[in-house]
């Protein structure tokens, strides 16, 4: 269960990185050959990673199984991109910067918290990074340039689609 779980968000970090933030970001002309050798030198950074989340947790609660925080962590984890996917189909101020700002600044909320293991108000560190993230997308998208043109389009093809009742 515990290799299945970590496998998963291996899996799902390797895209991320390879092609949203290598290729979207640092190289734009990358090929699939570069962004497969990011995620070869991706996969093991993230994995020890998470191994020393687990080794950390054990630690701290003298427990031997950790699959339950590190999937709590993961969870929390990707509960960060859910502003940026409401905001991309509901909101035509929302750019890319604030997309990835607020991921990248919830993830990191989310990370302090649970190596930390505090717990402000009593709450989930999961609850802490979707407020910070959201505040951090809106922000950053009122504070940025939105491709208008691009999102009226997009959001005008999608009320098109959603009204008349086909969705393929």
């Amino acid at each position: 269960m515990a290799v299945s779980t970590i496998d998963s968000i291996l899996l799902t970090l390797f895209p991320v990185w390879a092609r949203d933030i290598y290729r979207g970001f640092i190289d734009r002309g990358a090929s699939e050959y570069k962004e497969l050798r990011v995620g070869q030198w991706v996969i093991p950074i993230m994995a020890l990673i998470a191994m020393l989340f687990a080794w950390q947790a054990s630690l701290r609660t003298g427990l031997d199984f950790m699959i339950a925080p590190l999937s709590a962590a993961a969870s929390a984890g990707l509960l960060m991109v859910v502003p940026s996917i409401f905001g991309a189909f509901f909101w035509r101020r929302a750019t890319a910067p604030a997309s990835i700002s607020s991921i990248v600044t919830g993830a990191v909320v989310v990370l302090v918290l649970q190596v930390t293991g505090a717990r402000p108000l009593g709450w989930w560190p999961g609850v802490w990074g979707l407020i910070v993230c959201t505040a951090i997308f809106v922000l950053v998208s009122l504070m940025t340039h939105a491709p208008r043109d691009k999102a009226d389009e997009f959001i005008g093809y999608l009320s098109e689609k959603l009204s008349s009742g086909r969705y393929v």
